[in-house]
Order: structure tokens, then sequence, then C-alpha cells
């Protein structure tokens, strides 16, 4: 029952592991055309002081 329990949890962790997906954030200057599949952009530098949109998504 052990090893069960055990392969389980395995098997969670690495689950777990490899559906994450990471994200990149980029200051607002950079080109779209280079921005990797899941980044986005925000408004690191806090340019866009009085606008209500800081931070715009990137999907491949």
């Amino acid at each position: 029952m052990r090893s069960k329990l055990v392969i389980l949890g395995l098997f969670v962790c690495l689950f777990v592991v490899f559906s994450c997906k990471a994200q990149q954030i980029l200051p607002l200057n950079t080109s779209a055309f280079g921005a990797v599949a899941n980044s986005y952009f925000k408004d690191l530098s806090n340019e866009m002081e009085d606008e209500s949109v800081d931070v715009i998504l990137i999907k491949h």
C-alpha cells in the first residue's frame, strides 16, 4: 500500500511540474514581434501613470 502511495505522489508531482506554463514579463517598449508565447507586457517603469490599462497579454 505504501509503494502505491509513493508512486501516486510522484505522478502527481510530475503532473504539476510539467503542466505549469511559465510567463515572461516584458516592458511596454518591447516589440511584440519578438515576444515569446505566454508572455505579457507590463508597465514596469510607470510610463502610463494615468492610463487604466497596464498589462497586455500575448497569446500565440
